[in-house]
């Protein structure tokens, strides 16, 4: 009990520090440190003195959670004008095969640009990254970003796609003008398929104005790469899709048992036993999006069981099972074998 107490007070010690410095990454850390010992008090107390240290649990968590917005936010504003974050493709839990492609097709003839221009093999050019929502193509393009050192341009369809006659064809100029302000950049576009669809409405002078675009990329000499992503590639329009333009094409799917076990870890609270292996068994064909879902709901529950007096320090199997049960998988057997189709047909 008085070891508990010690590192309580440690912890909270190291909490009331880093809330003055404005060091929101290790509040965070201090502050789940301290509703984690507040809890294992909580289970060795008993009646009034019980249920406040639960209350401090509880309040300290809400603490933490503003943490992590401040943090969110400064993240955000520092990062405006440079590279987003300092995520690598190591950072990444599993999903191998994706990584292994992408530095075969990425990384290498951006670190060896000079020994691939020996060979006339091009450098820069277009990547389409497609597979289900949910699973990570931002961050894997944040990761490509810092891996071979280049300014991150993080675009969505929004900013370019504009009703105004001419007025689309300039946004996307300017994205490519000052990419190429810099060596080595690298321009991501979210929901590629709104912009160039093979739908009727696709605008034609768009079209043209990208393929010019990409031309351009190859003959520069700055190292130039457009990564485009997508939950829809059977939407896009044909001509964008070849080679000089996005004709490199890496699927991205759901997450593999190494990546699944990942999520539950880091996203789940370590003073609460949970059966890790049966969830891993039991998500395979969720998103990442969906895991995260399903790690919010197991916490919600130890909340509310919290709340309720009953604190728990191990959570059941019937009721992860009853949660996992409870989350629809965003990826439907049908969306699966439409990609597995595309990929066949499509990819390079």
């Amino acid at each position: 009990m008085s070891f508990l107490l010690e590192k309580r007070k440690e912890h909270l010690k190291n909490l009331e520090t880093c809330c003055q410095t404005k060091e929101n990454g290790k509040g965070i850390f201090h502050g789940i440190k301290v509703a984690e010992f507040s809890i294992k008090l909580a289970e060795k107390s008993q009646n009034v003195v019980g249920r406040k240290y639960i209350k401090d649990a509880n309040d300290y968590l809400d603490v933490v959670e503003k943490l992590m917005k401040n943090k969110k936010t400064t993240s955000s504003d520092t990062n405006k004008d440079k590279k987003y974050g300092d995520i690598k493709l190591d950072d990444i839990a599993g999903l191998q095969e994706v990584k292994q492609d992408i530095i075969n097709k990425i990384v290498k003839p951006f670190k060896y640009k000079e020994l691939y221009k020996n060979y006339n093999m091009p450098v820069g050019g277009g990547i389409l990254m497609y597979g289900p929502p949910g699973n990570g193509k931002t961050m894997l393009a944040k990761a490509i970003a810092n891996e071979v050192d280049a300014k991150f341009f993080n675009i969505n369809f929004s900013q370019i796609k504009n009703k105004y006659y001419g007025e689309s064809e300039k946004n996307l100029q300017s994205v490519f003008d000052e990419a190429a302000k810099n060596d080595t950049s690298i321009i991501f576009i979210d929901e590629i398929d709104y912009l160039f669809s093979n739908e009727t409405d696709n605008k034609v002078g768009l079209s043209a104005q990208f393929l010019a675009l990409s031309d351009g990329m190859l003959k520069s000499d700055k190292c130039m790469i457009l990564i485009a992503a997508t939950n829809k590639p059977w939407n896009i329009d044909a001509s964008i899709l070849r080679n000089g333009r996005l004709g490199t094409h890496i699927y991205v799917g759901t997450p593999d048992e190494e990546a699944r076990k990942f999520l539950f870890i880091n996203n789940m609270v370590q003073s609460v036993s949970l059966n890790v292996p049966l969830c891993v068994d039991m998500t395979n064909g969720y998103s990442g999006s969906d895991i995260v879902e399903i790690c919010n709901r197991i916490k919600q529950y130890i909340i509310d069981e919290c709340i309720g007096g009953n604190v728990i320090s191990c959570v059941q199997d019937d009721k992860i099972k009853d949660i996992i049960l409870g989350v629809v998988p965003v990826v439907s057997s049908e969306m699966e074998e439409k990609y597995r189709n595309w990929r066949k047909n499509n990819e390079k």
